[in-house]
C-alpha cells in the first residue's frame, strides 16, 4: 500500500483488505480470551526487509573532443 501511495495509485482495495484483517485478527484476539488464553503474545522482531531499490541505468559517458578525434591505429596487411 505505501508503494502505491508513493507511486500515486489508488491503494483503496488494499487499505480496504488491511481494515478487514484487522477486524478479523480483533474476533480472534477475542475468541482467545473467552478461551482462558490470556498470556500476551511476543513478537521478536518487527523489521521485514524490503526489496532491494530497482538500478537506475547509468547514463553514458558523452564522448569527449580526444576520444573523437585521436588517431585510430589499424593494421596494415
Amino acid at each position: 500500500m505505501h508503494e502505491q501511495i508513493n507511486r500515486d495509485e489508488d491503494c483503496s482495495f488494499v487499505a480496504q483488505e488491511v481494515i478487514k484483517m484487522r477486524s478479523v485478527m480483533s474476533l480472534l484476539v477475542k475468541e482467545r480470551i473467552a478461551l482462558g488464553d490470556d498470556e500476551p503474545i511476543l513478537v521478536n522482531n518487527f523489521f521485514i526487509p524490503r526489496r532491494r531499490p530497482t538500478r537506475k541505468p547509468v547514463a553514458a559517458l558523452s564522448p569527449t573532443v580526444d576520444s573523437v578525434f585521436r588517431p585510430r591505429v589499424v593494421a596494415r596487411v
